[in-house]
This record gives C-alpha cells, sequence and structure tokens, in this order.
C-alpha cells in the first residue's frame, strides 16, 4: 500500500483565550472577492490513520485519503463554559491549522495575503479564512498557502509574481481561488517561488518559476501560472520542496530529486543542475523526505536520520558538506523528520524533538540561534504525534490536538499573540 508523507493524527482539542487584532479589508485582487472564491460546503473529511502499521501510525496512505470520515468528528469533547475549541488535524509551520470542521485558520506575516483573509494585514493569533471551509489540508510557506478541498481541488492565495498560486503572474491572491488544470491531488508543497502538487495515481504536478529548476524542466527560463506534469516520476507517495530543490518519495523508498543542486542537495554526487529528476544514491527505504535551502534529509526504514548537500549551518550534522546522503550521528529511533532552511528537526519515538543547525531566533530579530551539528531536545515538545519546519519556524501537534511552535517571532509568526522570539515549544493560542 503506498504511503503519504502527510502527517494526520488524532482529532483533537485545544482550549484557548482570545486576542484579537485590527484589520484593513482590501479585497480579493485588490477589490471584490470574485465568484471563484471558495465558498462553505458540507463536505469537510477526517482522516483516520489509526490502522496504519506501528512504526508510522501518523503518516495516511493514498486508501486513507479517498475513505471515509472518522465518525468521531461527531462526537468532538465538551469544552467547558469558558474555553472555546479548535480540534487541530493538520499544521503547517509559519503558520496555518485545518480543523476537523474543515475551516482553515492562520496566523503570522501576511503583506503578500498568505493568511487569505482578503487584507494585508498581520496577526498575532489564527485567523479562520473567510473564503474556504471543507479542506482537508493546508499546507504555506513564507509568502503563499494552499489547500486540497474534496475531491483533490487545488486552491491557493498570497503571492503570484511567478504564477505560484496559479492563474496569470504579476497578481497578488487576497483570497483563496481554485488552480486550474489539476485535479486528484492529495498533497501540496508550497516553495519560494513555485508550488507542487501530488496527484493520486503517483505523478507530480508543479507551477511557477523554474530558474532554480523546481519544476523540473530542462528549459530553466520558464515561468507559468498553469501546472505542468513533472517528466519522470512515477510512483511518487511524497513531496518536499525548498528553494532549489524539490524531491519526491516513491512507494519503493527510492527518492528522486530535482532543482539547480546548491550545495550538492540533489544527493548524487555532484553539483550539477539536475533536470528531469535524478535518483538518489545510497538511500532505497526512505519513510520520510524533507528539503531545505541547500540540503536535504531522509528517514530510513531503521529509523536513523541520514542527510546531504551543504553543511555550513550544521543542518547536515557534523562534518563537511556532502553530496551523497550521510548519517546524522547522535540520533535514533526517529519516527518523523522535518527540514527547515538551514536546520533539521527529528521526532523521535516519545514524542519529543530534536533538532540541529542554524535558525534565526531571538531578541532583536533576526539575530541568529543555534543549534550545533548535535540534536539538541526542544523544550515543551515530549508527547508530540507531529512535527513540521519551516524558514525560520516549527510547530508540533499534540494527540490532544493542541499546537505548539517556536522560533522567529516576527509579525505573530509563533501564534501566541506576541511577536516574541523563542527556542521553546509555545502553545498556538486560537481566539
Amino acid at each position: 500500500m503506498r504511503r503519504l508523507g502527510v502527517m494526520l493524527g488524532s482529532i483533537a482539542t485545544v482550549a484557548c483565550s482570545t486576542v484579537l487584532t485590527s484589520s484593513t479589508a482590501v479585497g480579493v485582487d485588490g477589490g471584490a472577492p470574485d465568484a471563484d472564491v471558495a465558498m462553505a460546503t458540507d463536505d469537510a473529511q477526517v482522516f483516520d490513520a489509526s490502522t496504519e502499521p506501528a512504526d508510522r501510525p501518523d503518516v495516511a496512505t493514498v486508501a486513507d485519503l479517498g475513505g471515509t470520515p472518522d465518525a468521531t468528528a461527531d462526537a468532538l469533547p465538551e469544552c467547558g463554559a469558558t474555553a472555546s475549541c479548535r480540534f487541530v488535524t493538520n499544521v503547517s509551520p509559519g503558520g496555518c491549522a485545518r480543523t476537523v470542521d474543515g475551516t482553515i485558520w492562520c496566523w503570522g506575516g501576511n503583506s503578500s495575503g498568505r493568511l487569505g483573509d482578503g487584507t494585508n494585514t498581520s496577526s498575532l493569533v489564527p485567523l479562520m479564512n473567510p473564503y474556504l471551509t471543507g479542506a482537508t489540508a493546508v499546507f504555506t510557506t513564507f509568502d503563499h498557502t494552499c489547500a486540497i478541498t474534496p475531491p483533490g481541488s487545488v486552491w491557493c492565495w498570497g503571492s503570484n509574481g511567478s504564477g505560484e498560486s496559479g492563474g496569470a503572474p504579476g497578481t497578488l491572491r487576497w483570497a483563496p481561488r481554485v488552480v486550474a488544470g489539476i485535479a486528484d491531488v492529495v498533497q501540496i508543497t508550497p516553495a519560494a517561488s513555485f508550488t507542487c502538487a501530488l496527484r493520486r495515481d503517483g505523478t507530480v504536478w508543479c507551477w511557477g518559476q523554474n530558474n532554480e529548476g523546481g519544476l523540473g524542466l530542462p528549459h530553466r527560463i520558464f515561468v507559468t501560472g498553469t501546472p505542468q506534469q513533472v517528466p519522470g516520476v512515477s510512483g511518487a507517495v511524497q513531496i518536499a520542496a525548498s528553494v532549489s530543490t524539490v524531491c519526491a518519495r516513491r512507494d519503493d523508498g527510492s527518492l528522486l530529486c530535482w532543482g539547480s543542486n546548491q550545495g550538492g542537495s540533489i544527493g548524487d554526487g555532484s553539483t550539477s543542475y539536475a533536470a528531469p529528476p535524478t535518483r538518489v544514491s545510497l538511500i532505497d527505504d526512505a519513510l520520510d523526505v524533507g528539503t531545505g535551502e541547500a540540503h536535504t534529509c531522509a528517514l530510513r526504514s531503521d529509523h536513523t536520520v541520514w542527510c546531504w548537500g551543504s553543511n555550513r549551518f550544521d543542518a547536515l550534522g557534523g562534518g563537511p558538506d556532502s553530496t551523497t546522503p550521510r548519517r546524522v550521528d547522535g540520533i535514533t529511533a526517529v519516527q518523523q523528520i522535518a527540514v527547515g532552511q538551514n536546520h533539521t528537526c527529528a521526532r523521535l519515538a516519545d514524542g519529543s524533538v530534536k533538532c540541529w543547525g542554524t535558525t534565526v531566533s531571538g531578541s532583536p530579530p533576526g539575530s541568529i540561534g543555534t543549534y550545533g551539528p548535535t540534536p539538541v531536545t526542544i523544550a515543551g515538545t515530549a508527547g508530540s504525534v507531529d512535527v513540521r519546519a519551516s524558514r525560520v519556524n516549527d510547530c508540533v501537534r499534540f494527540a490532544d490536538g493542541h499546537l505548539a511552535c517556536w522560533g522567529v517571532g516576527d509579525d505573530g509568526a509563533i501564534g501566541d499573540g506576541s511577536t516574541t522570539s523563542t527556542m521553546t515549544a509555545t502553545p498556538v493560542v486560537f481566539p
């Protein structure tokens, strides 16, 4: 059975206080919402991954993503008289979350319209997207966001200078719009100036800018808002993308990567531009994959982590740069990995998270917070069931549904109602 690297653990609750920010509505593309902006639906789905093997209990399969809504969605626990609940099933750091009712909540910076609320105002706490419901998952990066709605439609919003949110390049998307030319999607990975999607048939499709090779096409000077099939990729069950590298994990455990190969992040022993996709050497049993600015990591079947590419910021652990996979010392029993811009994190069997490399943190914003080459335990992560990494923020989700994030606090990126940077997992505060 094929597996997807989309983490969808238990349905759960969050009880939080309310923190509000002001906003100025600017409309969709500068005006009133268009007719093709998503409106409310009643077909939100929640998928139960409890039947997966014990070694990967929270990884949804392709069959799960087409399955029956979890019956527990109709029997949610009470919150109490003074608290409000958010039943979070999927989180993307930096940050957005999808709740059990299919609504999407985003927080942090919003100059590009990434929050999708029709404004360009940042929010210190999660704001519900007023245009899109019935979502099955949400994925965000620092300047644009995408979501999936049944039966596999893609909606994107935010930056669109290169067509990364779909349609004609150059116009910001202030609210969700459907991406034409693709359907039956089970995972999306927004990157710096392009977006890729995994379809149920195991093919990968990308759109946006190709100057770093993210679309997997041989002609690098190419910009499109229409999804293009990446040549040579089949049997994919997970995708990961960053600034210059995209990887697909296949159902046989092998990895295919493509892009500019910055720092040797393709993993084929070279630093040469790779298009079409190229097989990663030494890895034939991958359970998870993630890409950073100039490095890539994979979780193998023995639950060890292997990384390759640039080690300028210790994202590979100790040692020099490497153009082929190398095991990260000092960490075992890993259940999931999350790769940030210049750092890497791993969730262990007890739910705790360890990270290594470098991320921006501290006060004043922009100072450098360094984990170093040896994995460091992140306080406040024990018992988590999912970890996600972005450029300078990371988040975990717990079995009771609450979220906690750490890293840069600029524009409210932690989601706790403040702009304070922290290296301790801090609960996200839902209204």
